[in-house]
């Protein structure tokens, strides 16, 4: 029980502090440049403070998804191919 325990009171301290946790997964990877810019308008979107992890998946094939809590922006060449199959299949 722990874990669940420690992971309410993060949440919760992170709610308190303004802090939001954001995981980004690239086809490749950003510079820096590039990192601080996507933080700066994720900063803006959502008006707290971003924390990131940042991950390389090339199975993405290009773009980026990122994931703020439970909202997902998906700008990915794969998310967008995926949209487009299903638009077309239906």
């Amino acid at each position: 029980m722990l874990p669940e325990i420690r992971a309410f009171y993060e949440a919760r301290k992170n709610e308190a502090d303004g802090v939001a946790k954001a995981t980004i997964e690239t086809a490749l990877p950003l510079s820096e440049a590039q990192l601080g810019q996507l933080i700066a308008a994720l900063e803006r979107r959502f008006g707290k403070r971003i924390e990131v992890s940042v991950a390389d998946n090339p199975a993405l094939v290009g773009g980026a998804r990122i994931t703020v809590g439970d909202t997902v922006i998906d700008g990915s060449v794969r998310g967008k191919l995926t949209v487009m199959a299903q638009a077309l299949s239906a």
